[in-house]
C-alpha cells in the first residue's frame, strides 16, 4: 500500500484497485476494508497527513494531530463541513453558518495556514520501510 502513495503522500488510488493489483501481482488475497485498516495505520506516519487520498483528508489528519483547543476544533470543522466553501474563499459565509465571530474565524484559519500544503518527498523519507 505504501507503495501506491504518489510523490506527495497521497494516495490516489481507488482501494478495490489496489485490491485486484495485489491479487495479481504480489498473489494476495485482501479486500477493501482490511486496505483501509492498513491505510489508517499509514495515516499514523510521520509528516502528518501521509495516506490523505484528497485535500480534505491531509489536511484533517494534520488538524487532528495538533493539541485540542477551539481554534483547532473550530479549524477541524471548517474542513469536514465547509471544504467547500473553504476552497472557494467564502469566508463570511462559513462565519455565517458557524454563527461565530470574524475573531473566531481568523484564528481557525490561522490554524490551517500553519498545516503542510507543500510537496514533500516521501520516498526518501519511507525508503527504510519499503525495504
Amino acid at each position: 500500500l505504501i507503495g501506491s502513495l504518489d510523490e506527495d503522500g497521497y494516495l490516489r488510488r481507488d482501494l478495490n484497485s489496489i485490491v485486484n493489483d495485489l491479487a495479481f501481482t504480489q498473489n494476495l488475497d485482501t479486500n477493501a476494508d482490511e486496505l483501509l485498516l492498513v491505510l489508517q495505520v499509514i495515516q499514523t506516519f510521520d509528516p502528518p497527513g501521509v495516506g490523505a487520498r484528497n485535500l480534505q483528508e491531509c489536511l484533517l489528519l494534520q488538524l487532528q494531530r495538533k493539541s485540542s483547543s477551539k481554534p483547532v476544533n473550530r479549524a477541524i470543522e471548517i474542513i469536514k463541513n465547509y471544504m467547500d466553501e473553504f476552497s472557494k474563499k467564502h469566508f463570511e459565509k462559513i462565519a455565517r453558518l458557524m454563527n461565530i465571530p470574524d475573531e473566531y474565524l481568523k484564528e481557525a484559519m490561522n490554524e490551517i495556514l500553519k498545516l503542510n500544503l507543500q510537496k514533500q518527498n516521501l520516498f526518501n523519507i519511507l525508503c527504510p520501510i519499503l525495504s
